[in-house]
């Protein structure tokens, strides 16, 4: 329906085409896998006052412990496509891993080392000089940003949303849920409460929790 919607838009000039479930684009491993991954990486046993005395360069400095919770993250995602397409009959859900998919993003001259997800961020130039979100204290001193959009967009409006898809599937994300504990608690919300997206901010999110959705197959589209 949207694609025809498209193709009429535009006169035929450009045709739309349907790609795939809702669910597909919604579930992909993108900025909410990367970013909050990242970002617990570098500061979960920050003691909240200490300032640190450098800002280390996002992705060229990747850590295999970031990446290892990415792919923790990607695995849910997974086990979240796989209960969508056999316990509730959405064969359309179809999500990709995210090594390969990031690495199909960018020509391969781009990328040093594509081999592992690590060196695929440590020496890829579309990455380079780009640092982490920090608030500069001194020329000395900084402190983590929890206000920038790696908090304020992806979690309520991703890992978040990917949450609410878990829980309605029934499935259970032990990664995820580590990682949107943490930023509440940082962002000052609320939204995993005993295990469940109940909390006062999920209103606020994306989530199907936020309206009113109980089944998989009210999303189903």
């Amino acid at each position: 329906h949207v694609a025809g919607m498209i193709t009429r838009a535009f006169g035929g000039i450009i045709e739309g085409n349907a790609l795939g479930h809702m669910f597909s684009v919604t579930l992909m491993p993108v900025n909410q896998c990367i970013h909050p991954s990242r970002m617990y990486s570098l500061f979960s046993d920050w003691d909240g006052k200490t300032p640190y005395d450098r800002n280390p360069l996002f992705y060229e400095e990747m850590s295999e412990k970031a990446t290892d919770i990415m792919a923790g993250v990607d695995d849910e995602i997974q086990a979240v496509a796989h209960a969508l397409r056999t316990q509730f009959k959405m064969g359309g859900v179809v999500v990709p891993r995210i090594h390969p998919m990031l690495v199909s993003w960018y020509e391969p001259e781009l990328i040093g080392d594509a081999s592992t997800l690590l060196s695929y961020f440590r020496t890829n130039q579309g990455y380079a000089g780009i640092d982490t979100p920090m608030k500069k204290l001194s020329e000395s001193e900084w402190e983590p940003d929890f206000n920038g959009r790696y908090f304020t967009e992806d979690i309520p409006f991703g890992l978040v949303i990917t949450r609410g898809i878990a829980e309605l599937a029934g499935t259970e994300t032990p990664t995820i849920d580590m990682l949107i504990l943490w930023a509440q608690e940082k962002m000052n919300k609320q939204y995993l409460v005993d295990g469940k997206l109940a909390g006062a901010d999920v209103k606020d999110s994306f989530s199907p929790q936020a309206f009113g959705v109980k089944d998989p197959h009210e999303l189903d589209m």
